[in-house]
């Protein structure tokens, strides 16, 4: 889906003079520091950078143009899913916790009952107790 719409910019933004100059900006820029990085990478000191013709420089800017709505797209992409993984985790370990409380309030009602159960158990035993001697 992207790459079509990236091709669709691509084209119209070429179409039209008032665009063009802006695309024919963006090739330019991208030459200068394409160019450059390669010299420095090689060792060298970079002195001049001879400017592309439009026509290239128009080639130039509306494959970046396109390869940037394919990388924007792609990064909304992953974060997207990133943070959609992020709030299932939540919600799983959310889930986790208040069964953990459920379970903790059923083994309190349980222990609550034994203790209940324990002191009438020891009452009773108090009463035949005094009540044999």
């Amino acid at each position: 889906m992207a790459k079509p719409l990236a091709k669709r910019i691509k084209h119209d933004f070429s179409r039209y003079p008032s665009t063009q100059h802006i695309i024919v900006g963006i090739g330019q820029v991208s030459h200068q520091v394409t160019s450059r990085l390669k010299i420095m990478s090689a060792g060298y000191k970079v002195r001049s950078i001879k400017a592309l013709e439009d026509e290239k420089a128009l080639t130039v800017g509306a494959d970046f143009l396109g390869e940037s709505i394919l990388f924007l797209v792609g990064g909304s992409i992953v974060v997207y899913e990133y943070n959609a993984g992020k709030e299932k985790e939540r919600r799983k370990q959310e889930k986790i916790k208040l069964l953990a409380e459920e379970d903790e309030r059923k083994f309190r009602m349980v222990i609550d009952g034994i203790n209940l159960r324990l002191q009438k158990l020891e009452n009773s035993v108090r009463n035949s107790d005094d009540q044999t001697k």
